[in-house]
C-alpha cells in the first residue's frame, strides 16, 4: 500500500474489506487502477464521521429516572411521536430524492420536538443508510473531510446549526464540490429554532456564487414544525402518562382542563406536556388546574433540586451544595466542559473560587454527569436548563449577584460562543424575563469581548422577538445599546432600521418614518444598495397605511430600480408585490394583477416558495374584489397548499382567514366560521397577536350578520384588547369603528358615537386616510 500510515489507522473490519479486494488483485489486469482505487478507499475509511447513531444515543440515556428532567430529553423517546406523520413523510421525500447531495433545515420553537423528529427519521432509515448526529468536534475539522467518501447512503444531522454556521458552510461547499465523486447519496439535515431575520442564515446563504450553489442544493424552503393541535395534545399527554405508568383517568369532557393544558404547553409543545404528565403522576389533576407555566416550571425545578441534594449528600458534598449548583449552572451555560482544555478549565474554575481546593473540585466535576443525567455534564432539555439558569443567577431583587457576575465572566472565558448562544435562547424562550438581558449587558460592559459578536447576538434576538410579536421587549431592553454602541455605519443603519420596523409594528408611524429616513441616509452614504432598496420599501409602507398612495408608489419604484440594478431577485419579487397592493387599494385591479403576475414569475423562477404563497394569496384578493369568487378561491387553495407544505404557519392562518371571507360573501356563514376558527387556532399557536386580533374581528362580523350582537361584541372586545396590548393602532381604529356599529344597530347612538370619535382620533393620529374617511 502506498499509504501505510492510513492502513494502520483502519479498524479491523475495514482492513478485512480491503484485504478481500486485494485478494482479487491477481485476477485483474488493471493493477495500477485497482491500487489507486484501494488507496482511495483506505483514505475514505480512515476518516470516520463518528456519527452519534440512534443506538449510541439510546445507550447514553438509559439511566435517567422516570419523571426526571433528563427523562424528558428527546433521546428517551418518552412518548409516541404524535402529530408528526406529515413531517416524517416530508423527510422521507428529502432523503429519497434523486440528487446525490442535498441539505435541508428543520425549524421550530424550543421544546417542539425537532431533535426527536430527526431521531425518529434516522431510526426509520438506519437499516439501509449510515445515519447519526454529527459532533461539533468532527464538524470543526473540514480538512479531514477531504479524505472522506461515503461508503453507504449517509444521513448527517447537525443540531444547533446557528452556532456552527461557518463550519456548516465549509461542509456544504466541500460536499457540493465533490458530490460527483460519490457512489452513494449524502443528506445533511440541520436543526435550529429560527432562520428568518437571523444573521447565521444570512451568512450561510450569502448573495455570492457559493451562496447560489448552496441555495440550489437546498431541498425546499426550511420546514417549520407546527405546534400540536388540541386533539394531539390530548394524545401526547395520554402517551406520557402511559410511559409513567400513571392510571389516573383524564377528564375527557372537561374543556377547562384541556384549555389549561393548551396554555401550560405554550399551545402544544410536547416538552411542556411531558412536564404536565410528571406533575399529574405525582399530585393528580387538581393542582395544575390553577397553575400557569411558571408554576409548572417551578415544580419541575424543585423536583430536580431535591434529587440533586440527595445525590450531593450521597457523595458527602452537602457543605458545598450551593457551589455545586453554581458549577452545574456554569456547565449548562457553556454546554459542558468536554471541548475545553483541562488546564484552562481548572485555572478558570480555581480563579472562580468555587471550591476550597482542587480535590473537591475534581469530585464536583465527576458528580456533574450524575446531577445532570447527561454524560456531558450539563442540563437538558434546553427549556429546563434555561429556566434553572434564569432563576439561579439573579439575586432576590432580580438583579445579578456578585457571584453570578463572576461565573458569567468565567463562562465567557471558557466557551464564549456557547455562552452567547445560551443567552440568546433564554432571551427568546423567556422574553419577559430580563435576566438574559442583564447577562448580555454585564458582558458588554465588563468582559474583554469584541463588540461585534455581542451586537450580532442582539440583532438575532430582536429578529426572533419580532417574529413573536414581542416588539416592546425588543425596544425597551435589547435595541437601545445597539443604537448607542454600533460603531460601524452598517451596524448603525441596521439598528436604526430595526427601530423603524418595531415602531412600525406598534403603529408609531411618525417615529418609524423618522428611523427609516435616518437609516436611508446612512445606507446611501456607505453605498449599500441592498440596504437602501429595503429601506425605501419600508418607507413606502408608512405612506401606504396613511393613504398617501402616490408617495408610497414613488418610494416603491425607487426601491424596484435598485433591486433590478443589483440583481436582487428576492427583493424585486417582494417590491413588485407591494406595488400591486397600491394599485389594488386604488381600485386599479388590472394593473395590480399585472404586477402580481410579474412578482409570481420571479418567485417561481428563484424558488421563493414563501413569496409565491403570499403572491397567490394577493392575486386571490384581486378576483375577490372583482366578484369572481370561484377564481379567488382557486388561488387561495394554491396559496394554502404551498404555505402548509413549507410550514408557513403565519401565512396559512392569513389564507384561511381570506378563504373564510369567500364563504361569508356567499352567505355560507357556517363554513366561513369554520375557516376563521382554524385560522384563530394557528394565530394563537404561533403567538401572532396581530393576526389573532384581525381574526377575532372577522369572527365578530359573522355573528353580527347572524344578528347575534352580544357574541359579536364579545369577540370585538377581545380583538380590541389584543390590539391595544401590542400597539396595533391601525387595527384598533378599525375595531373601535366596528364596535360602534353594534351599538348603532341596537339603537344606542350615544355609545356608538363615542366609539366612532375614539376611532377617528386614532385614524387621524396615525394618518389612516382611508379609515378616517370611512369613520
Amino acid at each position: 500500500m502506498s499509504s501505510p500510515g492510513l492502513w494502520e489507522g483502519l479498524k479491523e473490519e475495514q482492513k478485512a474489506v480491503v484485504q478481500l479486494l486485494l485478494g482479487q488483485n491477481d485476477l485483474t489486469t488493471g493493477q495500477d487502477f485497482l491500487r489507486q482505487r484501494l488507496d482511495q478507499l483506505i483514505r475514505s475509511l480512515a476518516f470516520d464521521l463518528d456519527l452519534n447513531t440512534p443506538q449510541f444515543i439510546e445507550q447514553q440515556t438509559t439511566n435517567a429516572p422516570h419523571g426526571s428532567s433528563p427523562w424528558l430529553t428527546y433521546a428517551h423517546r418518552q412518548a409516541q411521536l404524535i402529530g408528526r406523520d406529515h413531517d416524517l413523510q416530508q423527510l422521507r421525500g428529502f432523503f429519497e430524492q434523486e440528487a446525490m447531495f442535498g441539505w435541508w433545515l428543520i425549524t421550530g420553537a424550543g421544546g417542539i420536538g425537532k431533535s426527536r423528529l430527526a431521531l425518529e427519521a434516522l431510526i426509520q432509515h438506519q437499516a439501509t443508510w449510515e445515519v447519526g448526529f454529527l459532533t461539533k468536534a468532527k464538524l470543526d475539522k473540514p480538512d479531514a473531510l477531504d479524505q472522506w467518501l461515503p461508503v453507504a447512503p449517509t444521513i448527517v444531522v447537525i443540531d444547533y446549526a446557528a452556532e456552527k454556521s461557518e463550519a456548516i458552510g465549509n461542509w456544504l461547499d466541500h460536499l457540493l464540490k465533490h458530490q460527483d465523486d460519490f457512489d452513494f447519496p449524502v443528506r445533511l439535515l440541520l436543526l435550529e429554532r429560527e432562520y428568518r431575520q437571523q444573521t447565521w442564515w444570512e451568512k450561510l446563504m450569502p448573495a455570492t456564487t457559493a451562496g447560489n450553489r448552496r441555495q440550489q442544493a437546498l431541498y425546499q424552503q426550511p420546514h417549520e414544525l407546527r405546534l400540536l393541535a388540541r386533539n394531539e395534545q390530548h394524545q401526547a399527554l395520554q402517551s406520557f402518562l402511559h410511559t409513567l405508568h400513571c392510571n389516573i383517568p383524564l377528564p375527557e369532557a372537561d374543556d377547562t382542563f384541556w384549555t389549561v393544558l393548551h396554555e401550560l404547553s405554550s399551545h402544544g409543545r410536547p416538552l411542556f406536556i411531558g412536564m404536565v404528565a410528571i406533575t399529574i403522576t405525582s399530585h393528580g389533576l387538581n393542582r395544575i388546574r390553577h397553575w400557569d407555566q411558571v408554576e409548572l416550571l417551578n415544580y419541575v425545578l424543585r423536583h430536580e433540586q431535591e434529587a440533586w441534594r440527595r445525590q450531593i449528600a450521597a457523595q458527602e458534598l452537602t457543605p458545598h451544595q450551593n457551589n455545586l449548583f453554581d458549577l452545574l449552572a456554569l456547565s449548562s451555560i457553556t454546554a459542558g466542559f468536554d471541548g475545553i482544555n483541562e488546564d484552562s478549565l481548572f485555572q478558570t474554575l480555581n480563579q472562580s473560587a468555587l471550591f476550597p481546593n482542587e480535590q473537591i473540585l475534581e469530585r464536583a466535576l465527576k458528580l456533574l454527569p450524575t446531577l445532570s443525567g447527561n454524560p456531558a455534564g450539563y442540563l437538558q432539555p434546553d427549556i429546563f436548563a434555561e429556566y434553572f439558569l434564569l432563576t439561579h443567577w439573579p439575586d432576590h431583587n432580580g438583579k445579578l449577584s456578585r457571584t453570578a457576575k463572576k461565573h458569567l465572566l468565567a463562562a465567557s472565558q471558557l466557551a464564549l460562543n456557547n455562552t452567547l448562544a445560551c443567552i440568546a435562547r433564554c432571551a427568546v424562550d423567556y422574553p419577559h424575563d430580563t435576566v438574559a438581558w442583564q447577562w448580555w449587558n454585564y458582558l458588554h460592559e465588563n468582559a474583554a469581548i469584541e463588540a461585534s459578536p455581542l451586537n450580532e447576538l442582539v440583532f438575532g434576538i430582536i429578529g426572533q422577538l419580532r417574529l413573536q410579536g414581542k416588539y416592546r421587549v425588543a425596544l425597551q431592553y435589547w435595541l437601545p445599546k445597539l443604537l448607542s454602541d454600533s460603531k460601524d455605519l452598517k451596524s448603525r443603519a441596521r439598528a436604526i432600521n430595526l427601530a423603524g420596523l418595531l415602531n412600525d409594528h406598534l403603529g408609531n408611524y411618525d417615529i418609524a418614518l423618522q428611523s427609516y429616513e435616518e437609516s436611508l441616509v446612512i445606507w446611501q452614504e456607505i453605498s449599500n444598495k441592498s440596504g437602501e432598496g429595503t429601506t425605501l420599501n419600508n418607507i413606502s409602507q408608512i405612506f401606504k397605511v396613511r393613504g398617501d398612495y402616490e408617495t408610497a408608489l414613488d418610494y416603491l419604484k425607487k426601491s424596484l430600480t435598485i433591486q433590478q440594478e443589483i440583481g436582487d431577485k428576492y427583493g424585486e419579487g417582494t417590491t413588485l408585490n407591494n406595488i400591486s397592493q397600491i394599485y389594488d387599494a386604488r381600485g386599479d385591479y388590472e394593473t395590480a394583477l399585472d404586477y402580481l403576475k410579474k412578482s409570481l414569475t420571479i418567485q417561481q423562477e428563484i424558488g421563493d416558495k414563501s413569496g409565491e404563497g403570499t403572491t397567490l394569496n394577493n392575486i386571490s384578493q384581486i378576483y375577490h374584489a372583482r366578484g369572481d369568487y370561484e377564481t379567488a378561491l382557486d388561488y387561495l387553495k394554491k396559496s394554502l397548499t404551498i404555505r402548509q407544505e413549507i410550514g408557513d404557519k403565519s401565512g396559512e392562518g392569513a389564507t384561511l382567514n381570506n378563504i373564510s371571507q369567500i364563504f361569508k360573501v356567499r352567505g355560507d356563514y357556517e363554513t366561513a366560521l369554520d375557516y376563521l376558527k382554524k385560522s384563530l387556532t394557528i394565530q394563537q399557536e404561533i403567538g401572532n397577536k396581530s393576526g389573532e386580533g384581525t381574526t377575532l374581528n372577522n369572527i365578530s362580523q359573522i355573528f353580527k350578520v347572524r344578528g347575534d350582537y352580544e357574541t359579536a361584541l364579545d369577540y370585538l372586545k377581545k380583538s380590541l384588547a389584543i390590539q391595544q396590548e401590542i400597539g396595533d393602532k391601525y387595527g384598533e381604529g378599525t375595531t373601535l369603528n366596528n364596535i360602534s356599529q353594534i351599538f348603532k344597530v341596537r339603537g344606542d347612538y350615544e355609545t356608538a358615537l363615542d366609539y366612532l370619535k375614539k376611532s377617528l382620533a386614532i385614524q387621524q393620529e396615525i394618518g389612516d386616510k382611508y379609515g378616517e374617511g370611512t369613520t
